[in-house]
């Protein structure tokens, strides 16, 4: 074989044969390090500084992922795109926002790549998750949370608990907050707190909602045999087991009215 007429690339070389001495068939074909790579630089789009360790993704039109990697310190990143000829490109790195680009065509990009810049994100701080429950363990769902800062520094935030009583929110300084939750059904919780700031989500612990003892009440009219009402009547409230509770007299209307009753049985006497 005439060495002179090689390419002066790389070549990875397949020989079979049937003996030592002749040389049957040879096979040669580029390595893997020169198939078809998407190629481009991440950089910050207020600064042009160039971002390291950004996660650059590739997929196809549908979004189906193709490959991904990551800027190296210089902004720089090189990923392999097999057979595809065309590719969306996701980057994303924690602090700024997401990006996402149109349809390229590998072709017309060429070896001089593409430019990613990328956008700081304005909602940034910390994000608190929170979960809100009865003392049974049951998510409370639709509670109102309400988020406000210590030093009266921001308007109060407010949101619903999902279903599995979950919420969020986020901007969040590592300074005192005050959460108070509220349902139709359970007493009104409240406490303060203060994020870690060396942490993206700060997780609260679980609040656990107690049921409202629910009130009732009890009114009436009293009249005489012929059915006028009886002013100034004495009637006194007892529980199931004959024990008074409340006492009150009827007004110019025979009327009587106890409040404040907890769930149960009562019985009434008048005079």
């Amino acid at each position: 074989m005439d060495q002179a007429n090689m390419s002066t690339i790389p070549h990875s070389v397949s020989i079979t044969h049937g003996n030592d001495d002749i040389c049957r068939s040879m096979a040669v074909s580029k390595p893997d390090s020169y198939e078809n790579c998407m190629t481009g630089f991440v950089s910050d789009k207020t600064n042009g500084k160039p971002i390291e360790g950004a996660c650059v993704k590739l997929t196809d039109d549908g979004f189906n992922s193709i490959n991904q990697g990551y800027s190296d310190s210089k902004g720089y990143f090189s990923i392999p795109m097999g057979t595809a000829s065309s590719c969306r490109i996701l980057a994303a790195k924690k602090g700024y926002c997401t990006y996402t680009s149109d349809l390229i065509d590998l072709a017309c990009i060429g070896k001089k790549g593409v430019d990613i810049a990328l956008s700081p994100d304005e909602h940034g701080g910390i994000v608190l998750y929170g979960n809100v429950r009865d003392f049974s363990g049951k998510p409370a769902q639709g509670a109102r949370v309400a988020l406000s800062r210590g030093d009266m520094n921001m308007k109060e935030e407010t949101t619903l608990t999902d279903a599995d009583g979950g919420f969020l929110f986020d901007g969040l300084e590592p300074v005192t907050y005050r959460i108070t939750c509220q349902s139709q059904d359970h007493e009104t919780y409240s406490r303060v707190f203060q994020p870690a700031g060396d942490n993206p989500v700060y997780v609260l612990e679980t609040i656990y909602l107690k049921m409202k003892e629910f009130k009732g009440t009890l009114f009436g009219v009293i009249t005489d045999s012929g059915d006028t009402p009886v002013q100034n009547a004495l009637v006194v409230l007892f529980s199931a087991d004959n024990v008074p509770v409340q006492v009150t007299r009827t007004n110019e209307k025979g009327v009587y009215f106890f409040y404040d009753l907890g769930m149960g049985q009562y019985k009434i006497m008048a005079k």
